[in-house]
Formats: structure tokens, sequence, C-alpha cells
């Protein structure tokens, strides 16, 4: 269905998911629908569709849906970017995976990943994207660390993106895992290390991930008026298996230096977008990531860069005007510079 959102319209599809959830417990599976938008760039004169410059599949982080980045969205189009964009497994308008709607989790990371693979597929068999086609994946979050960890659980000829941009990307190891485990253990259920089994969304909910008062208040209302993608804190299952990923991309990655195994290397530049202001991140966790990468690319040119932004917080992409350190650049502006430069 075709629909209207701020300035732009967009297509909202759905599809099923190659991987449905198994209950750990009753060993119930459940299917997954996964729904999407698509939006392509109009010209401002006769709103007729113009032919994209590029074409960007956002990565959503936990917690988030696609009414969080309309905004974004809305920058990208103008610049003549189509967007793509999907709910992730367990939030948003695509299935949740519990009985309790609110608990925000996870059976499998692995599933994360071969759902973008999926999605990747997916819009090239309808179209959306052609081979030839200047594609870019932007994720943020626990979807910057999918993003990274698709890159190296996908053949390197499989994976059509001629750039990668890393927002605030969930890298760091802020539990280990037998800490997480132990956590879990019971009396605690498997499934909620901090939720009540009758969670419900905070009444008091605030969004302190930006430093734009116009952007908090309007991510507060997205959760007001849709109360289908409210969700509540990660389960212990989400947290082990977060921390799993974490810890096995760090592992892969010093085991391929040591080893001098190149070949791993991805060969699709990377950005990775720090503010100094993150709550959740350090950028002791991130420099290591693309250090890592760089050796093993071999290439006097760096294949992975780290951008550092002075007083931005977790949510750059809702960031007003915060210039990088290195480059005086906006956050907007390097995004922009990064596809024009790679298209």
């Amino acid at each position: 269905m075709t629909y209207d959102s701020m300035h732009n319209a967009f297509t909202e599809e759905v599809f099923k998911s190659a991987n449905p959830f198994v209950h750990p417990e009753t060993k119930k599976t459940k299917d997954i629908d996964i729904v999407y938008r698509v939006y392509n760039p109009l010209k401002q004169k006769d709103l007729i569709k113009a032919s994209p410059v590029a074409t960007v599949i956002i990565h959503q982080g936990r917690r988030e849906s696609m009414y969080h980045y309309e905004s974004f969205v809305d920058k990208l189009v103008k610049k003549g970017i189509r967007v793509l964009l999907f709910d992730m497994r367990g939030q948003g308008q695509s299935t949740h995976l519990l009985e309790n709607r609110y608990k925000g989790h996870v059976g499998n990371f692995q599933n994360y990943i071969e759902d973008l693979q999926q999605f990747t597929t997916l819009i090239k068999s309808k179209g959306y994207v052609h081979d030839n086609d200047p594609l870019y994946l932007y994720g943020h979050s626990t979807g910057g660390l999918i993003a990274a960890a698709y890159l190296f659980k996908t053949i390197p000829e499989q994976i059509p993106f001629k750039g990668v941009i890393l927002s605030s990307p969930y890298l760091g190891q802020p539990i280990k895992v037998d800490i997480a485990k132990l956590l879990c253990n019971k009396p605690l259920s498997w499934a909620n290390p901090n939720t009540p089994e009758n969670a419900q969304f905070p009444k008091d909910y605030t969004f302190t991930h930006t430093s734009s008062k116009e952007e908090q208040l309007k991510i507060e209302n997205i959760f007001k008026d849709h109360q289908e993608v409210q969700l509540h804190e990660p389960t212990c299952g989400w947290v082990i298996e977060t921390s799993q990923a974490q810890n096995w991309l760090y592992s892969l990655l010093r085991k391929a230096v040591k080893n001098k195994e190149y070949s791993i290397a991805p060969k699709t530049p990377i950005m990775v977008l720090y503010g100094t202001e993150d709550e959740y991140l350090s950028i002791g966790y991130l420099s290591p990531f693309c250090q890592l990468i760089n050796r093993l690319s071999q290439s006097n040119e760096p294949k992975c860069h780290l951008l550092e932004f002075p007083g931005a917080r977790h949510a750059l992409y809702l960031e007003r005007d915060m210039k990088s350190a290195n480059v005086h650049r906006s956050v907007m502006e390097h995004i922009f510079s990064f596809i024009l430069d790679h298209s």
C-alpha cells in the first residue's frame, strides 16, 4: 500500500522471514512477518518520481521502529536517494516474538543477519534495486552490529553494497557473556532479567538519545501515538545473544590479524560515526574495530574510517548540525559525501 509521511509518499509491504521463531521452552514455532517501506525520491516541482542517485537500506536499532526515521528519511529523499527500511523481528510493526509483546527478544542473533540477507535479495527480485545500482547500508546501534556481522557472515561476492555506514554501532562489550548468563540463571527467567511477566511500556518514558529537544519530543510522541511499536527492556536471551555476537566478531578479527588471514577483509568501504556524549558506547570499543579491519585490508587507503562528533549523543541520525572533530562537516554532510564518493 502507498501512504503519505511528512512530505514523502512511501510503499509499505510485508515479507515472511525464512527463519521462524522457536520458543526455547515450549519449542513452539511462530512465523515472522517483516514490515518494510520504500521511499522514492520526488522531483520537487511536479512530484514525479525521479531516478535515485543511490539507494540506502536503513537497519534500525533495538526498540526503534520505522517511524523513528521519518526525519532522517526526509533528508535523504530530498537529496535524490531512495530509502528502504524494515522493522526488525521482535519490534515495530513486525512480528513480536513473545506472548508479552513489550519484551525485546531474539532467539538467535544469526536470525537478524539472515533477515537482512533475505531483504537484500527480495528488493532486487522486486526491482527496487538493479545489479549496477549504487546501494548502501546504514546500520544504527544494534543495527550497526548486525551490519558489521553481516559483512563477515556473507560471501564477499554476494555483498551488494558499495559502502556501509555504522552509526553508533553496538560494537562495545558492555557485559561479558558469562556474566550475562549468570544474571539470567534461575530464579530469573531465561527471558527476563529486567521486566516482570506483566511488563508494560513505561508511561513516563523519556527519549534522551539526542540533544535535539524537538526530536526528543517527536520520538516520545511516536510511542504514545503508535502503541503497536512500544517495547520495554531487552530479555536475558537478547543480552546473551548480542554479547555472543560482539565477542564472535572481535575474536574473528583478532584471530585473522594474528594468522594473517587477509582474505576475510571486507572489500566494502566502512564509515563509523560516533558521538562523544553517547550513553552506551566509548571510543575505546570502536577504534579497535577499524584498526583491525584496516590491518586486514593491506591497502594504502584505510577501508574503515572512524569519525567522532563532539557533543553528539547515541541517535546520531537525529542530531542537528553536529560537526565532526576531524573534518568540519555535519553528520548528514558526511553521509551524503560518503555516498557520492563511492557511487
